[in-house]
């Protein structure tokens, strides 16, 4: 996708810009399948 995992992370996921929700066991991010394939393809975050 052209960013680096902290922008994923700190950026569109606590920001609520892509589908993705903390595991609580982990605390790391979850993306599901099919937004990871709509990101994938092209598909843009939401504006923060």
């Amino acid at each position: 996708m052209g960013v680096t995992q902290r922008t994923v992370q700190v950026h569109w996921c606590a920001e609520g810009r892509i589908a993705c929700e903390k595991d609580p066991a982990t605390g790391h991010w979850r993306i599901p399948g099919d937004e990871y394939e709509r990101l994938r393809r092209g598909g843009k975050p939401q504006a923060g």
